[in-house]
Formats: structure tokens, C-alpha cells, sequence
């Protein structure tokens, strides 16, 4: 499942620059999900690619959880 990031409350730097450290943290912490694998976030073209067995509504609460708003 490939989605565009529309919006990301950065957990990692004050500047909010969306860095490395912004898409490691993102994989750890969506990868911690039991039905969430293959996580590959690209900050810089603002894209999130992940296979779930998840329900549109469980997996949009997981990454809002995260602070991530995709579209």
C-alpha cells in the first residue's frame, strides 16, 4: 500500500526539518505493529509504502498514533 505523507508532527528535531532520523523512527515504529510490515518511509518525497492486513480505519488510528496524516 503506497500513500502520500500530507502531514507529519516531527517527534525528533525542534526544526522539523523531517530528517533521517524522522524516517528511522517512523520504520521502528510502525514495523512494531504485528500487522504492519515492509515499512519504507521517504520524507524528502513525502511517501509511505507498507503492507498491512489492517482495516482502513485501524491503520489510519496506528499512524495518527505516530503523528503521521496520510492521504
Amino acid at each position: 500500500m503506497d500513500m502520500r505523507i500530507t502531514y507529519y508532527r516531527c517527534q525528533t528535531c525542534k526544526e522539523q526539518v523531517h530528517c533521517d532520523g524522522c524516517e528511522k523512527l517512523l520504520v521502528k515504529q510502525l514495523s512494531e505493529e504485528s500487522e504492519i510490515r515492509n515499512v519504507q518511509v521517504n520524507m524528502t518525497a513525502k511517501t509511505l509504502s507498507l503492507d498491512t492486513t489492517l482495516d482502513a480505519d485501524t491503520l489510519e488510528e496506528v499512524l495518527e498514533d505516530v503523528g503521521l496524516y496520510c492521504a
